[in-house]
This record gives structure tokens, C-alpha cells and sequence, in this order.
């Protein structure tokens, strides 16, 4: 993806949309490659940079607003991403990302009606759901005691953050008793590094 963005942006250098998705990719590596509470602030600031130029090349752009929730998001600053996220579903309210990303957000800040409204939306209207959309309704079957749909909708996320989906299916198992599930999801945990 980054190569792809990179090319478009050689490409088309004034592209607000490959301006604000690089952002992000940029923002992504930073996060998955660097130890938390050690991150050079230098990357995640080239990020919101070019977040804000694509904002200033293209301020009605849906997806350059939920690029920049997105961003948001990921550096703790929930309140401005719920406003990105609402500028754009206000720009474009098809645009699914932004359904499944605000429900995202407010879901995993604590039990939120609309946000279970929005992630569930995003999911029934998508023909083919990417798998993160399934981390918002994963965390919240789990909150709610809905172990079984928790796993169900664990194993749809699995392939979008292998991470997240063992951290629920390992709850939801064990809370269920499956014995063999839980041992799957375990070993799959244990792959990472933090939780080893």
C-alpha cells in the first residue's frame, strides 16, 4: 500500500487523497515498528503534516476527513477524531469507512448505542466488509456476554489485526469453556511479543 500511495504521489503530487493516506500508512508504520511510550514524535508530526495539506487541498473531501479521524484516533485525541469523523459523514454519508471507523471509536471508549448502531450499519451495507469493521461489534458482543458472536465476529477480524482478534477470542473462549478454541487463540497471543 505504501508503495502504491508513494507511486501516486509521484505521480500526482498535489493528491489530497494520496497526500492523507500516506499520513496514515506513515502513521501505521510509526506505531507498529517503534516501542510504545518510546516513539519519535518526528514521523507521527511528517504525518499530521501531510494530513493537513491534503485538508488544505481538498477540505470537502470525505475521505481525506476520515484519514485525518483516523490519525486522530490512533494519537489519543478521541474528541477532535468523533468531530473528523462526523465532518466526514456530514461531506459524504456513504462513506462506510467513516461509518465503521466512528463506530469503532466509540465503542472501544465504552459502551455506546451509537456506536453499535454505526458498526453494525457498516457491516449490513458493505458487500464485502474489510475486516476491521468486525473489531468494534467483536469488542462489544465480548462487553455484552455474547461470547459465541464474540468469537464469530473474532474470527472475521483475525486477518485485519491478528492481535485484537486473539485478545477476544482468548476471552470469549475461556469464558465459554472451549478448551481447544482457547488453546488456538493462546498460542496465537503468545506470537506476540509484549504478551509473551
Amino acid at each position: 500500500a505504501r508503495a502504491c500511495v508513494a507511486g501516486l504521489l509521484r505521480a500526482q503530487p498535489k493528491s489530497a487523497a494520496a497526500l492523507a493516506m500516506s499520513g496514515t500508512l506513515l502513521l501505521d508504520a510509526t506505531l507498529r515498528t517503534q516501542p510504545p511510550g518510546a516513539t519519535d514524535p518526528e514521523p507521527l508530526a511528517e504525518a499530521e503534516r501531510r494530513i493537513e495539506q491534503a485538508i488544505k487541498l481538498a477540505s470537502t473531501s470525505s475521505q481525506v476527513w476520515r484519514e485525518y479521524a483516523f490519525y486522530l484516533e490512533q494519537t489519543g485525541r478521541f474528541g477532535e477524531a468523533a468531530a473528523a469523523f462526523n465532518s466526514a459523514l456530514q461531506l459524504n454519508p456513504s462513506n462506510l469507512d467513516a461509518v465503521a471507523g466512528y463506530g469503532r471509536l466509540l465503542l472501544l471508549q465504552g459502551p455506546s448505542d451509537k456506536g453499535r448502531q454505526l458498526a453494525e450499519e457498516a457491516l449490513r451495507r458493505s458487500l464485502s466488509a474489510p475486516a476491521w469493521y468486525h473489531e468494534a461489534t467483536a469488542f462489544d458482543a465480548l462487553r455484552t456476554h455474547a461470547y459465541n458472536r464474540a468469537l464469530s465476529e473474532a474470527e472475521a477480524l483475525v486477518s485485519g489485526d491478528a492481535e485484537m482478534a486473539s485478545v477476544i477470542g482468548t476471552v470469549a473462549a475461556s469464558r465459554l469453556g472451549y478448551q481447544d478454541v482457547l488453546n488456538r487463540y493462546i498460542a496465537q497471543l503468545l506470537e506476540v511479543t509484549r504478551f509473551r
